[in-house]
């Protein structure tokens, strides 16, 4: 958005850090129903906030555009849009869209403030890869390899073994992705084993928690989705974070390590593939479910 102003270096990060204690501030304050319409909110207690708007002009932002803010009639979605849409494959934006409701659900469900440590992401989504290549494929799509389900749906990214654990450099490459667009936020943690994992904590980023709140139906009707292929990733990614999600992440990878491929395969060498085709927009409703509802694409 402020770039999107015209704004850059220490004049957007100024501005950015107004926005969030706004928005800070306005959230604390309880005075408006955040399950109504997320970005209403943005409009009526954050970007009209007399803070926001000073600070526009104090930076000779255009007349025209601080009454948008003023009045509260700032078109998110529009901005939103054209910072997000269409840059990505359907593909990649499927994955990003099942990260964030990894983390979502992780959190809901542990009652955790974050995902601690950030590689046990990468532990999450190799054994919900690894029970899809472990689920028969039920419909009459035509299967070329041994991969189960996961031929057809599941995340994209491959995995190799480590002398410390498994590593995807793909997955790797998207959260960082969705670290520099605030989808994900990363931190240092206050207590880990430098021998066992990484000493980052991960959680929704600002972004993040606004597309989880302002979607929020959308996230949940995942599993219901007409799409199949959708339906059967959902429900097998909530499998594992039911079954694993409160586990002290030394017996995690314990549990990992155990597994018949790991045990057999050589450091560096592949431990499991991703899903190696491409969605077919036309399976279900899938394209509109996460482009058009979720308006992150």
């Amino acid at each position: 958005m402020g770039e999107q102003l015209g704004l850059s270096g220490d004049d957007l990060s100024s501005f950015l850090s107004i926005i969030r204690e706004v928005h800070q501030e306005q959230r604390n304050a309880d005075s408006y129903d955040l399950s109504n319409d997320y970005f209403e909110f943005l409009n009526s207690e954050v970007f009209s906030h007399h803070r926001v708007v000073g600070y526009l002009q104090e930076k000779d932002i255009a007349e025209e555009t601080i009454a948008t803010f003023r009045e509260g009639a700032v078109d998110i979605e529009g901005a939103f849009d054209s910072s997000y849409k269409l840059k990505y494959r359907l593909d990649q934006i499927v994955d990003f869209v099942l990260l964030i409701k990894l983390v979502r659900d992780y959190l809901d469900y542990t009652g955790n403030d974050s995902l601690e440590p950030s590689n046990r992401l990468h532990y999450l989504v190799y054994l919900t890869n690894n029970e899809l290549k472990e689920t028969p494929v039920h419909s009459a799509r035509h299967q070329r390899t041994d991969l189960g389900s996961l031929e057809f749906t599941g995340y994209r990214y491959t995995f190799r073994k480590k002398e410390d654990g498994l590593h995807s450099t793909r997955l790797s490459r998207d959260k960082d992705r969705l670290l520099a667009w605030t989808l994900f936020e990363q931190k240092v943690s206050n207590e880990y084993d430098p021998n066992q994992y990484t000493p980052f904590e991960l959680q929704l980023g600002s972004s993040g928690e606004m597309i989880t709140m302002r979607y929020n139906s959308k996230f949940d009707g995942l599993r219901k989705a007409e799409s199949d292929l959708l339906r059967e990733w959902v429900i097998s990614q909530r499998d594992i974070i039911e079954r694993f999600g409160d586990m002290p992440i030394d017996e995690l990878k314990d549990h990992v390590t155990s597994i018949n491929e790991f045990s057999t395969t050589p450091n560096g060498r592949v431990l499991l593939t991703g899903r190696p085709r491409f969605f077919d927009p036309e399976e279900g409703d899938i394209l509109s479910t996460i482009a058009g509802g979720m308006q992150i694409a």
